[in-house]
């Protein structure tokens, strides 16, 4: 369920020179439309296989984020880079945050397969504040479910970055940002990390996964997060798909959620599927 509201890598030269040998680690490609997407794990080729999927590929809101004068797009949580991707085929500029370090060549690969540039690609844990080292876990059966904190699964140590520094550091807070997160419950600290640039400027918008399950396995309390959000922002349901004529991004927020209906809200979304998955 989403909600919107109001080491770095850069492409270079280099990039060609490991493309070579990153594709030998690629096992998995597939077509959404005319996106080319490779993957470093077929086991997570079912989720892009569905219909979901192929019609994200083709949404209207990447359209509508160019129509509203956005010139900059931050994917946080990217994954392969699709969302990065087709932000990128509408001109905006794109910076992929992903803490998988596996991944990361991935995103590369996919942006040059698909002949689209990104402004950067960072490999790091979007957080609360800055750290050279922070673990990082890997679910065991699919990429598209890493979570920062899971004692069981397998670790990794990469460093963790605040978006709010990294808008700055790439000059993305001069034509106005659309971030798009998705971190399987560390939104909390996101956000968090967010607060010296959207606590101060307007010219933003977030589309950001509101899972309750996922966020109260890292640690977040769901209705006390979206409590915190109503009381500064407008808040409103993401529609699973923009219908067709969808005039702008304005027509997502004719009905917002009220600030007292935080904790409605999250029953409504656990509702949604079963085990509470929202």
């Amino acid at each position: 369920m989403s909600a919107i509201f109001g080491g770095f890598l850069s492409r270079s030269q280099q990039d060609a020179a490991l493309l070579g040998r990153e594709v030998l680690k690629m096992n998995s490609e597939l077509q959404l439309n005319d996106i080319v997407l490779c993957q470093l794990d077929p086991r997570d080729s079912p989720w892009y296989e569905q219909r979901k999927a192929c019609e994200e590929s083709v949404s209207s809101l990447y359209p509508l984020i160019r129509q509203a004068g956005f010139r900059n797009f931050c994917d946080v949580g990217a994954n392969y880079g699709l969302v990065g991707l087709l932000a990128a085929r509408q001109g905006l500029r794109v910076m992929c945050v992903e803490a998988d370090p596996r991944l990361v060549p991935c995103v590369r690969r996919n942006f040059l397969a698909n002949n689209l540039q990104f402004a950067a690609l960072v490999n790091a844990i979007a957080g609360d504040a800055a750290s050279d080292e922070t673990t990082f876990s890997l679910n065991p059966t699919s990429s598209l479910d890493n979570r920062v904190s899971m004692p069981s699964w397998e670790h990794v140590r990469v460093r963790t970055v605040r978006v709010a520094d990294l808008i700055l550091e790439h000059g993305f807070n001069e034509g106005g940002v659309f971030l798009k997160i998705d971190t399987q419950g560390f939104e909390e600290k996101v956000l968090r990390g967010l607060e010296p640039y959207i606590g101060v400027r307007s010219d933003w918008m977030i589309k950001m996964e509101f899972a309750p399950l996922w966020l109260e396995s890292q640690g977040t309390d769901p209705v006390v997060l979206l409590e915190s959000l109503l009381e500064r922002f407008d808040v409103a349901e993401f529609p699973e798909r923009i219908t067709f004529n969808t005039p702008s991004l304005d027509a997502f927020f004719l009905f917002p959620v009220r600030a007292d209906q935080a904790e409605d809200f999250v029953h409504y979304v656990t509702t949604l599927n079963r085990g509470r998955r929202g």
